[in-house]
């Protein structure tokens, strides 16, 4: 099941959609406070004792309409990597999309939209029965995005038992949202989590997502939210691409100029 928010209607574009979120470096912790959650991504918690964020113009984390042939209105998430560089899921921007538009967020909660200029999926990306292969794309846009970008793991993979953060604008309250997890198999292709209910789990819309960790003091993306399996439900596995794959790496090297790329 890939996690894009499909069928939404024209209005969407004005009424913006939200996410469900998931983890650090630390092998043994993950990141449960709301606070310490929105903050890695550069927000405040929407409600006090819960992990939505207040949309903010300091998060990298980014929500993406997608317009296709049809005029239907689909959204993603992506995160910024670059003045003028998201990385997204490929399986977001097929070949039905004819428009890519990234909704932007002043000081004061106001949204922008800001039509991507050009957008490129890993030309080698693919389907199993469980999960995609290179499910990695690049957006563009032609003038520099205002909020902060976030570095880029791809010279090391991550670990079984480690935790990351998982952030999306995706099921079930579509709003900006963090949560924690822990990585529970890793796989050239992919990074995996299960959720039994106590951690996180992303949803559909959080499709392009990004997983990170706490590497050397900072928020790092290791990974993108790619598939599921069991859906939001306890049970249920995410796949997100494993950004360290050689593949991968060499495309986003490529593709993202201007990313701090470690």
């Amino acid at each position: 099941m890939m996690w894009r928010r499909m069928g939404c209607m024209g209005a969407v574009l004005a009424a913006l959609l939200g996410g469900c979120g998931g983890g650090g470096d630390d092998p043994e912790a993950s990141i449960t406070d709301p606070v310490q959650r929105c903050s890695s991504i550069g927000t405040q918690p929407l409600v006090a004792n819960g992990t939505a964020c207040v949309p903010s113009a300091s998060t990298p984390v980014l929500l993406l309409l997608v317009v296709d042939r049809n005029g239907e209105v689909g959204s993603c998430s992506g995160v910024k990597v670059a003045p003028g560089r998201v990385l997204t899921a490929a399986h977001c921007v097929d070949a039905s999309a004819r428009a890519v538009v990234g909704v932007l967020w002043d000081g004061q909660g106001n949204a922008t939209q800001v039509r991507a200029q050009s957008w490129v999926a890993h030309p080698a990306f693919s389907e199993t029965p469980q999960y995609f292969v290179n499910d990695v794309a690049v957006v563009s846009f032609a003038d520099p995005l205002p909020s902060p970008a976030v570095p880029v793991m791809l010279s090391q993979s991550s670990g079984k038992g480690q935790a990351i953060l998982l952030s999306g604008w995706g099921a079930p309250d579509y709003v900006l949202s963090v949560g924690s997890a822990l990585i529970d198999e890793v796989r050239d292709d992919y990074l995996r989590i299960t959720y039994d209910g106590t951690l996180s789990n992303a949803c559909p819309g959080d499709s392009g997502g990004p997983a990170t960790r706490v590497i050397g003091g900072r928020q790092v993306v290791v990974g993108l939210v790619s598939a599921g399996t069991g859906g939001c439900n306890p049970g249920g596995r995410t796949f997100f691409s494993n950004l360290a794959k050689p593949q991968v790496s060499d495309f986003i090297r490529a593709q993202a100029a201007g990313a701090e790329l470690l």
